[in-house]
């Protein structure tokens, strides 16, 4: 079964989130509030990608790029932001990163997800 690393320090909308990706034929979502938590859940296991907020509590998501470079991981990563204008400038272009501003339909989340398991 694929796995999707969701991180996001908002619980209701992780939670709501994560039930909405779960509902994707054969996908396992695991949680993340922060990114010290989806470092240690990546360190467990490589997920087969990744969507993250930006603007988390200690650590901003963009971190995560430096994280997946370390373990020399090609994981593939959605950022899903409000604060884009902040953050967008700090992003480095990358073919595996992509952007997206919230609010982000579940069925676009769904799409991305489906699209980037199926690479």
């Amino acid at each position: 079964m694929s796995s999707v690393l969701l991180v996001e320090d908002e619980p209701v909308l992780r939670a709501s989130m994560a039930r909405g990706l779960a509902r994707v034929l054969d996908v396992e979502v695991w949680e993340a509030g922060t990114v010290d938590e989806a470092v240690a859940r990546i360190a467990a296991a490589a997920p087969a990608c990744i969507v993250s907020d930006i603007d988390l509590p200690g650590r901003t998501g963009l971190e995560l790029i430096g994280e997946l470079a370390r373990r020399r991981l090609d994981v593939p990563l959605l950022f899903v932001s409000a604060y884009l204008k902040t953050y967008r400038a700090q992003i480095p272009p990358n073919a595996r990163v992509e952007i997206l501003e919230k609010p982000v339909p579940l069925e676009q989340l769904r799409a991305w997800v489906l699209a980037r398991l199926g690479e």
